[in-house]
């Protein structure tokens, strides 16, 4: 279940907003709401929403400085403006930043819920592209670490349809140096020279 912020200065409008849908139901759980863009980038920070539903005309910051603020803190987070405002500039501004949805006020209820469905298909594709990165990135460590210890190219080609092997074509030698004492602390001022010229 993913989590949702609401963010709008008057309270009316957030408790309107947080009855409107059957969060359950559509998968989300409401964990907190904000009355400006200051206290939500505080609760962003301790509560992680995957979700986050703002009014745009706020005091103190607004819901475009927060959409700004908080997608540079998360990439991955999505975010739903609402505005009483057609300003083109305002839905360009907010497009600028990542913005998933830009609805108009009032709010159709119907449309909203197809924002909302929306915004948790885009919420599992980031969340999916994020583990499969995750899992590529120790395949290829993992590889990467047998082909330096065995030196055998047979694992690399074993990993291809795992790991992209155009990563590693710009590796041409790897050099493993064990010692017993501060070697580096030690050595000739001209050792990286004298290594180059081996090389």
């Amino acid at each position: 279940m993913y989590s949702v912020l609401v963010v709008d200065d008057e309270i009316r409008q957030r408790e309107a907003v947080i009855k409107s849908v059957n969060w359950e139901k559509a998968g989300f759980k409401v964990v907190g709401d904000a009355e400006n863009g200051i206290e939500a980038l505080e609760l962003l920070e301790k509560l992680e929403p995957d979700l986050i539903l703002t009014d745009i005309k706020m005091p103190h910051m607004d819901g475009l400085e927060l959409s700004r603020r908080a997608k540079e803190e998360n990439p991955a987070l999505q975010i739903v403006i609402f505005s009483g405002y057609s300003d083109f500039s305002f839905a360009q501004e907010a497009i600028r930043y990542g913005v998933t949805e830009y609805i108009l006020k009032p709010v159709n209820p119907e449309d909203f819920h197809k924002v909302i469905q929306k915004a948790e298909k885009e919420i599992d594709r980031k969340k999916k592209e994020s583990q499969e990165i995750k899992e590529k990135n120790f395949l290829q460590q993992y590889f990467l670490q047998n082909y330096l210890y065995s030196g055998k190219t047979e694992t690399l080609e074993k990993a291809k349809d795992m790991i992209d092997l155009e990563k590693w074509n710009g590796w041409h030698c790897g050099i493993l140096i064990e010692s017993d004492v501060a070697f580096f602390d030690t050595a000739e001022e001209n050792l990286e020279n004298e290594i180059q010229k081996e090389l």
